[in-house]
């Protein structure tokens, strides 16, 4: 009788510590869930801060008259220096939506840029506005594939160093 209670005992301890080993494991996954959800709550926060000035911009209003107007570019033209592009890595939400903002803060230049050009042709500040334009979409490219472009150059300068040892050997 005593080796059938021992017997018992023994069987009710394992499943004792098998039920606390399962709830062990439910707390760590708890844990695990809670520093995920937090992760998420502040990308979104961080999400949330970006949508809103790309919204803002999105809303600004193109002024009709050449000084208010050169004053929007000039606006504009600080913010794109501001906020240039990115190279996305590993396509993080932050990076995408930098570049979201930059490309909202282009567009919107190019909308002002459009009414100077169509509603005053001859406006004195339209080349240099023209210019800059230029100079920012040069930037957009390089600064969204700057890595593609430098792992490019990198496979080509390699390529050519070892075609030219290749032709060293042979003389």
């Amino acid at each position: 009788m005593k080796r059938m209670k021992k017997a018992e005992l023994q069987a009710e301890n394992l499943k004792l510590e098998d039920e606390l080993r399962k709830m062990r494991k439910i707390e760590q996954q708890k844990t695990e869930l809670q520093s995920e959800n937090l992760k998420l709550e502040e990308e979104l926060q961080k999400i949330q801060k970006l949508e809103q000035p790309i919204e803002q911009i999105r809303q600004l209003e193109i002024p009709e008259n050449v000084p208010a107007l050169c004053h929007t570019l000039d606006d504009l033209i600080y913010l794109l220096k501001a906020n240039s592009w990115h190279a996305v890595y590993e396509a993080k939400e932050a990076d995408t939506l930098a570049n979201r903002y930059a490309d909202a803060i282009l567009a919107k230049y190019e909308q002002a840029l459009f009414i100077l050009e169509t509603r005053f042709p001859t406006a004195p500040a339209l080349p240099r506005y023209r210019q800059q334009l230029k100079t920012f979409r040069k930037n957009k490219f390089f600064g969204k594939y700057k890595k593609h472009i430098l792992t490019a150059l990198a496979f080509i300068g390699l390529a050519a160093v070892a075609l030219i040892a290749s032709f060293l050997e042979k003389k």
